[in-house]
């Protein structure tokens, strides 16, 4: 009982995950990494140049509908995360504010259809590192200024100062807020990792060795590919081009653990099934086989054939109402915990109890069929000359 309603909880909790609604949209999106070299661009300039340059030849390609970049998609599991300073906000040293920051084009957002809660998108004018802008998302306007317009506020990143390619070139100087974004729903569920605050910063004013170019297409992504890849090696014919993939790879990608989950615990609980059906049809024949005699007076007596017949389904039913009462209660005790690791459905979903009761009640009277129609076809003077 507890194995199996489980499996179906997660199952149905995994599929909810991967069509809930993300706040952005991720069809016939085609994404591929771009890791610049540091030999070759020593500075901020030479690497925002060459994210222009791409990115330009990338919107003359026909057949697109957009193209944009960040330095980690959407959905995906890495990301540059560091504290977070928020000017005129009382903030307790025991806890630092850690921030998400995601490192885009101008272009991004209308690419991604996230809506514009607040303020203004980026511009190719915010290019200057000494005047710094930051578009926040909604969720974080909420938590770091519930009392007020975030537009015109002041935060500052705090990079380590280290040549790392997931860190940007940036000064740490303060940045202004001038937009509200739409929230990203990345992930629910005791797997998904603790939402934080999310800023989004120019890459102009804070280029990063690391981008992805993302690219919205009419039909498939993967045949646009080889035209992107070629637009990269016309501006640097020596930069590789890595992780070329669909949003859908990625988000597919995202909840692996959430579906392996449903999968182990499904295996689990077919083999809890099987050996329950095993458990019962062993019980039952070993039950019919010591009762011989006893069927065998009834019979003689005038007990019918399906007299005798209910009479040991009706022992598999008391089997299995008892094992799905004790399954019950010990559910009951774990829906708390397991509560944590689901996604858009109840742990305590009524649909779904009754469904595993069903067919466990259901399972139970299959596997006591057979020591039904043995009795049903015991021979009573024969049963009787053996003993």
């Amino acid at each position: 009982m507890v194995l199996l309603t489980t499996a179906l909880l997660l199952m149905r909790s995994s599929l909810s995950l991967q069509g809930m609604s993300r706040g952005l949209d991720l069809k016939n999106v085609l994404t591929m990494k771009i890791s610049l070299p540091a030999g070759k661009y020593k500075n901020g300039p030479s690497i925002a140049k060459f994210y222009q340059d791409v990115l330009e030849r990338i919107h003359r390609l026909p057949g697109l509908q957009g193209a944009s970049a960040i330095n980690f998609p959407p959905m995906a599991l890495q990301g540059t995360v560091y504290p977070l300073h928020v000017e005129d906000r009382v903030q307790p040293s025991s806890e630092p504010i850690i921030a998400h920051y995601a490192i885009i084009s101008p272009e991004f957002f209308r690419m991604m259809k996230i809506p514009l809660v607040l303020g203004r998108e980026f511009t190719a004018a915010d290019a200057d590192e000494n005047h710094g802008v930051a578009i926040v998302s909604a969720q974080t306007a909420r938590r770091l200024w519930p009392d007020g317009n975030p537009i015109g506020r002041r935060v500052r990143p705090e990079f380590p100062n280290q040549k790392l390619f997931w860190i940007p070139e940036s000064k740490n100087l303060p940045l202004t807020v001038v937009g509200v974004a739409g929230d990203i729903r990345r992930a629910e569920g005791a797997f998904a990792p603790r939402e934080m605050p999310e800023i989004y910063i120019p890459y102009l004013q804070n280029p990063s060795p690391i981008m992805h170019l993302m690219v919205r297409t009419v039909s498939n992504p993967l045949a646009s590919a080889g035209a992107v890849r070629d637009q990269v090696w016309a501006v640097d014919k020596d930069q590789p081009v890595a992780d070329i993939a669909t949003m859908d790879d990625i988000v597919a990608f995202r909840f692996v653990t959430e579906r392996v989950s449903a999968a182990l615990v499904s295996v689990f609980a077919a083999a809890a099934v099987l050996l329950t059906s095993i458990g019962i049809y062993g019980l039952l024949s070993y039950s019919v086989g010591q009762r011989r005699h006893d069927i065998a007076i009834q019979m003689a007596l005038g007990a019918r054939q399906g007299d005798v017949s209910r009479s040991v389904l009706k022992e598999a039913m008391i089997l299995a109402l008892c094992g799905v009462m004790l399954g019950f209660v010990l559910f009951l005790g774990l829906r708390k915990t397991l509560a944590s690791f689901l996604y858009g459905v109840s742990s305590t979903n009524p649909a779904t109890l009754v469904l595993v009761g069903l067919s466990l009640t259901a399972i139970a009277l299959a596997a006591a069929y057979i020591p039904a129609r043995k009795a049903m076809k015991l021979d009573p003077i024969v049963a009787l000359r053996d003993q």
